[in-house]
């Protein structure tokens, strides 16, 4: 019963004010998207540096000195 109810005035609540759950719902699909595309551009850079890392081979050390 209660299910129901919540599902009614979700419903009309929808009806009622279109441009803000329009707003709402372009809110949450810039985000999924933008989480998206950011774990696509992490993803790609780990696999450039891995690819990087292995080119070097078994045997090269890099040392660089950094000044404190």
């Amino acid at each position: 019963m209660v299910w129901l109810r919540t599902w009614q005035l979700g419903v009309k609540s929808l009806l009622l004010h279109p441009l803000r759950s329009g707003l709402t719902m372009l809110g949450i699909l810039i985000g999924v998207w933008a989480v998206i595309v950011l774990t696509a551009i992490s993803q790609g850079a780990s696999d450039v540096v891995q690819k990087q890392i292995e080119s070097l081979g078994a045997n090269t050390i890099i040392v660089r000195s950094i000044k404190p």
